[in-house]
Order: C-alpha cells, then structure tokens, then sequence
C-alpha cells in the first residue's frame, strides 16, 4: 500500500496544478476548419528533478502556525535528502537533451498527422501559463495555433519516472481552444520492494541506462497519443481479448477495467483514456532497463 500512495498523491498534485479543464476533444467539425499550424513548444525544464513529498502532519492534527512550520521542515529534510539522491543519476544523463529530443520528435510526426498542416515549429524555456496562450495565438500569422507543454520527473520515492505533456489547439475564429488534452507516461518501479536509495542507484546504474531508456520512451509513447487523440473521434480498438494487467501506478490503484477507454495496444504498453486523461501504461511489474550500448 505505501508503495501506491506516492503515486496517488503525484497525480493529485497535476490535477490541481494545471486547473480542472483537461479535456475537450477535437470534434469533426473543428477538425474540419484546421489549416496551416503553428506550433508553440514550451519545455522550460533543464535537468531532473523528484516530485516534492508532503508532510501530512497539518491535514491530521489540525493546522496552526507550529504545525505549519513542522510540516515546512520535514518537507525541507526531505527535500535535501531527495536533492543528494538525484545529484548522481543527473551526472550520468547529462549529454541526454531531453528538450532536443522531445522537439525532434514532433518536428516528424506532427507533419503526419491529417488534422493539422503543420507550418512551423517554435520552441522555448520560457514556461507558458493559461493566460498567456490567448495572446501567442494571436500573435500567429497561421489560422490555427497548438500549445504543447512537457515535463519529465521521478516520483517522490525515486520508484518511477513520469513525461507529463499538456496540450491545446486554437482557431483564430474562436474565443476558447477546441482541443485541450494531458498525456500522461509512467514507468513500473525500477526496484520494487526497496528503499528510494536502491531506485536511485538502480535508475543511475550503468550509464544512466535506465533513465534514458524511460525518457526515449516516454517521448515516443507521448507522440502515440498525439497521433490518435488528434482525430476527429479517435476510434477505441476492439480486438483485445482480455483486460490488461497494468503495472503499480495510478492506473491500477484507481481505476476500474469498465472506467478505461482503450485506444491503442503494443507490446508491453496500452494507451488508455481514464478521467480525460490519455496514458501510456505498461503491463509490466518492473521496469527493465535496456543496456547502456541501445540507448544513446
């Protein structure tokens, strides 16, 4: 159970970090209306980093200024102890670009994609909020404008590694994006069972091999999602022949098999759409690293 709860309070975090729209699809009539794109890229991130853990001190004893500050020291400690763990594997991904890459990626496949003609692709470190978006599109010259915003980080316990990537499209006749959806990618554990030590070490073990096999994939699962929730009603598949059984995250802790929307199956991974929210989610209990020799 306490190897779920880092997990479940990760994703709550999203949610109420990046508001309560996450998802408005893209219908056949907006489809329809898309033309030249510009896209606008924002990956201000520079390196690694863990999702902070909270203290729950304050929600059980009651809040006042004392607990307050024994909830902001605790955090304080563990957030020291998190930057000592983080500092090594960060050393053996330093040559991994994770922004060049992300880019790269959808500099090829956005042009595939029937529902956008893409006319050109910028990208920036500066951080994009809600309130800048309305002001970027319509400083586009093109008639419609797709945000896209991605993030990477280790949970909190250093078990798994998670590329977050908000998007949105806009048409310069409307007054409010037609298109806003999350994708979410997620690891197994890299050393269930064990300490944040052990994950650390495990994730900065030979070269970094297993962080750097995550991130190419979370990049390359992030643009699966792209490719089918930019349709016009993405289609759910319909040949499986029994339910996935997904690996520890917050898929498998929460969500009931009937709550799922399947849209895409290969190999070990499944794309599910699951309270608006598309994921890529594996079916493994344990990350398995790719040797240092296949990852670049």
């Amino acid at each position: 159970m306490r190897r779920i709860v880092p997990y479940v309070f990760f994703l709550l975090l999203v949610f109420l970090a990046v508001g309560c729209v996450v998802h408005i699809p893209l219908t056949a009539e907006h489809a329809a209306k898309v033309g030249p794109t510009r896209v606008y890229a924002s990956i201000s991130q520079e390196e690694l980093i863990a999702a902070p853990r909270r203290s729950y001190i304050g929600l059980v004893v009651g809040g006042d200024v004392w607990v307050a500050m024994v909830d902001a020291a605790i955090e304080s400690m563990w957030a020291s102890a998190a930057n000592k763990r983080i500092e090594p594997i960060r050393n053996e991904v330093m040559d991994f670009d994770f922004r060049a890459r992300f880019i790269a990626a959808l500099e090829k496949t956005l042009p595939g994609i029937a529902t956008m003609k893409l006319a050109k692709l910028e990208s920036t470190v500066k951080p994009v909020n809600d309130e800048d978006l309305p002001a970027l599109r319509k400083q586009a010259p093109e008639d419609a404008f797709l945000s896209v915003e991605a993030s990477y980080e280790l949970t909190s316990d250093f078990q798994a590694l998670w590329v977050i990537t908000n998007t949105s499209l806009w048409l310069r006749d409307e007054k409010e994006a037609v298109y806003i959806a999350r994708y979410h990618y997620y690891t197994p554990p890299i050393a269930p069972a064990k300490d944040s030590d052990a994950a650390a070490k495990a994730w900065a073990a030979d070269r970094g091999a297993a962080l750097r096999a995550a991130l190419s994939e979370g990049i390359a699962e992030t643009m699966k999602m792209f490719r089918l929730d930019l349709l016009a009603e993405p289609k759910p598949v319909d040949s499986l022949t029994e339910e996935p059984k997904f690996s520890p995250g917050p898929i498998r802790a929460r969500a009931a098999p009937f709550e799922l929307t399947y849209l895409a199956k290969e190999n070990h991974r499944s794309i599910v759409r699951y309270e608006e929210v598309l994921y890529s989610v594996s079916e493994e209990n344990v990350f398995v690293p790719a040797s240092a020799a296949s990852i670049p």
